[in-house]
């Protein structure tokens, strides 16, 4: 069986998105339970506002800024092209292979990618939001593919059939 998919991957907003509702929850904690010290109100304001500010910033700046491309082509040969966040252009091509710890879900993948020299690469997370709903289902169909077939290259060379 041969599968193809060409996957331009986005950088998602959720998990900013997540650090920021998490940074007013804790701003909003901090600001109750410091209702029973000696800190005035305005104090207590500047302070929570300050801390919601710092959140909302980090999380937001902090995120990945650009968008990979993911090649799967013949049968689960693996590319990576990371993307120029300017004009979209490759800025670096790599060749890899999946890893056993890659989660594939419906809504949510965690993609773990070793290189050609044995090296562990940063995952890749993909959001529903990350890509389109089709693409996601394409790539999703591709990955298990793959994971399938090694598991089932596994189970040849144990002797288990």
């Amino acid at each position: 069986m041969s599968i193809s998919v060409s996957a331009v991957i986005s950088p998602s907003k959720v998990p900013a998105f997540a650090l920021t509702i998490m940074g007013i929850l804790v701003a909003a904690s901090l600001f109750l339970l410091s209702g029973w010290s000696d800190l005035a109100l305005p104090a207590r304001l500047v302070l929570s506002f300050l801390i919601i500010a710092f959140i909302i910033f980090a999380a937001w700046t902090g995120r990945r800024k650009d968008s990979v491309r993911l090649i799967i082509s013949g049968q689960g040969q693996i590319v990576l092209n990371y993307l120029d966040p300017v004009n979209g252009s490759p800025q670096k091509s790599l060749a890899v292979q999946l890893s056993k710890r890659s989660i594939v879900r419906d809504g949510l993948m965690f993609l773990y990618f070793t290189s050609a020299d044995g090296s562990s690469l940063p995952p890749i997370v993909i959001f529903q939001d990350s890509i389109d709903r089709l693409t996601m289902h394409r790539l999703r169909v591709s990955l298990l593919w793959i994971i399938s077939r090694m598991q089932n290259e596994m189970e040849g060379e144990s002797g288990n059939f």
